[in-house]
């Protein structure tokens, strides 16, 4: 009996001393000076290592241990659990360069299969930033972090010279072998030191997330259940708006990770509510959750309210936010027609879809679209008609070019010598037409094309503006009026800056980053474009005056002014709309508009 007695007090010692021995304490090079002491010669790896300054121990500069109070080391630093000294040896970690500032530090351990390990070890953002910065560190398969299992993000002191201990654990894969502690970091240089990792001989259940966000579109997602040295399987329970495909994992399939599999379960509607995950153990009940929520379709347009006229079709980008939407349905009246009825999370191409509007209206009417999931309305869309909108030559006010595509390259807006084409012409149409807030924001859009000017979709290259069919608010632009029949625009992109060139010959590309000069490159005039085409529709678009019981209307013009036949002004209408008039005596007038003046008699 006593020689069983002390071969299972041995048998614990050994297990006892295997659960605490480090199993990586190479990490430091074991204490390795001069030749052969960069951290790469030891064991460290970095994705760009070629990139990366490593240095040797105590060395100048680049990434390199540092040891306490010698030439070349470190001194100062404090722990933050109880203000002592750092003594031990320092790893730098450096990220404080572009060429390696996404890099991922990497150093190998031999591990078990399906065991949980405990990783420890002190951290300060020591400098090339100011703290508190962030680093992550994680277990995985590959030195590159492409097969980390799990990872944990660590925020340092708010102090330079002071460390903070800590802690992670994991479980690893499947597999006995080599594994890798993997670390990231902000911009900067971190410290790092007292790393270790020892096997965990402790009961522990976990999981390798701690929420889950469900969609109508996204309706599953999966979890893992991790369990070391439990007695008892694992209870899975979920609530009545998921489905679960299992309620229990094994305790000997937890010792490796079991997933678990969760679908939203549409009939039972939820916001937030919680998978609870328990075992029974010695000493009590070990108990997880994971906050499982709910997240509701959005969606978003590009416009809420936009003037259409006749014959055109006009582009609303519909955004599924967060890829939320599964079925969005479109409802127009009679009236619109519009190129889907019913959009499909198939159709929500990179989150969005490009939803085509046209209106048979009668010019004046306001129409609505409703965009609904469900018994849900998640977007409304108001489309006012009107005839048609004036064209204009956008006339650089210095060379008398003309806004229009670059010869060599149709997308790209340029001054151009005024030959007349159509694609020259360009007619102002008002954003957001229900806010009387904003007169002034145009989207400057093309004739027969519908293309609109637009600062460049994506980057910066040159601060080119070019012609688009999809509208947001790169494609909108502020007018301002300098007077004189001379005008600006500028981006809403960049307000402070306005649309010129830097030159004024012909295929001179036009940028909207440019400052604005009285009497520059920079100042447009709008001249009227008078249209004959084959379309008797788009002929109805020139200036048409007339008179009804004293009151004088005038069709196609933003604006007029009215002079005696002596040259008297009579009146003036800045906003000209369907509905304003001027009333006038008997006589003869002069109509100015749209650059040109024509005669008028009332009678």
């Amino acid at each position: 009996m006593r020689k069983h007695y002390f071969l299972l007090i041995a048998v614990l010692a050994i297990f006892q001393l295997q659960a605490q021995t480090n199993l990586i304490a190479g990490w430091d090079g074991n204490g390795l000076t001069s030749t052969a002491s960069k951290p790469n010669d030891v064991g460290w790896l970095n994705t760009v290592s070629a990139s990366v300054p490593w240095q040797v121990a105590n060395g100048s500069g680049g990434c390199r241990f540092r040891d306490y109070n010698v030439s070349g080391g470190h001194t100062g630093f404090t722990n933050e659990s109880d203000a002592s000294t750092v003594t031990t040896r320092q790893l730098m970690l450096r990220y404080d360069n572009n060429a390696y500032s996404a890099s991922t530090y990497a150093f190998p351990v031999t591990l078990d299969g399906c065991s949980t390990y405990n990783f420890t070890f002190d951290y300060v953002c020591g400098g090339s930033a100011t703290p508190p910065k962030t680093l992550t560190v994680g277990i995985s398969t590959t030195a590159d972090a492409t097969g980390r299992l799990s990872s944990k993000t660590f925020t340092t002191t708010s102090s330079a010279t002071v460390y903070r201990n800590g802690s992670y654990s994991f479980t690893t894969g499947s597999t006995s072998g080599v594994y890798y502690i993997t670390i990231t970091g902000d911009y900067a240089w971190f410290g790092i030191n007292n790393l270790s990792i020892v096997k965990s001989g402790a009961k522990s259940l976990s999981t390798n997330i701690s929420s889950i966000s469900l969609t109508k579109v996204n309706k599953t997602a999966k979890f893992v259940v991790f369990g070391n040295n439990l007695n008892n399987d694992v209870a899975v329970a979920g609530f009545s708006g998921i489905t679960i495909n299992k309620n229990s994992v094994s305790k000997s399939n937890a010792q490796c990770g079991d997933s678990v599999t969760v679908t939203l379960n549409n009939s039972q509607p939820f916001t937030t509510d919680t998978i609870r995950i328990s075992t029974d153990t010695v000493g009590g009940t070990i108990t997880k959750k994971i906050v499982v929520n709910f997240i509701a379709p959005t969606a978003t347009v590009s416009q809420k309210a936009f003037q259409i006229e006749t014959g055109e079709t006009f582009y609303v980008k519909v955004n599924s936010v967060n890829n939320t939407v599964d079925t969005l349905n479109v409802n127009a009246p009679a009236e619109l027609t519009v190129s889907k009825t019913k959009i499909t999370s198939a159709d929500f191409v990179s989150g969005s879809y490009l939803l085509g509007i046209s209106s048979s209206a009668a010019a004046g009417t306001n129409s609505e679209i409703t965009l609904t999931n469900g018994l849900n309305t998640l977007a409304k869309i108001t489309v006012k008609k009107i005839n048609f909108f004036t064209r204009y030559y956008v006339t650089q006010a210095v060379s008398n070019m003309v806004l229009g595509p670059l010869s060599t390259g149709d997308s790209i807006v340029a001054l151009t010598t005024n030959t007349g084409v159509d694609n020259q012409k360009f007619f102002f149409r008002k954003i957001n037409v229900l806010d009387a807030g904003t007169p002034d924001t145009v989207q400057i859009t093309q004739h027969v094309t519908y293309r609109v000017v637009r600062k460049v979709l994506t980057g910066n290259t040159g601060w080119d503006t070019d012609l688009g069919k999809i509208t947001n608010s790169n494609a909108d632009w502020i007018i301002a009026d300098k007077g004189n029949g001379l005008y600006t625009y500028s981006n809403l992109a960049n307000t402070a800056k306005v649309l010129s060139s830097d030159a004024v010959t012909a295929d001179s590309r036009l940028y909207y980053d440019k400052t604005y000069a009285a009497g520059g490159n920079s100042e447009w005039k709008l001249v009227y474009a008078s249209i004959s085409t084959d379309n008797p529709a788009l002929n109805a678009n020139e200036l048409k005056l007339y008179v009804q019981n004293n009151k004088l209307h005038v069709e196609n013009a933003l604006s007029f002014t009215v002079y005696s036949i002596q040259g008297i002004k009579v009146a003036e209408i800045l906003n000209n709309t369907a509905n304003s008039f001027v009333t006038l005596n008997r006589g003869a007038y002069v109509v100015k508009a749209n650059n040109g003046v024509q005669k008028i008699i009332v009678r």
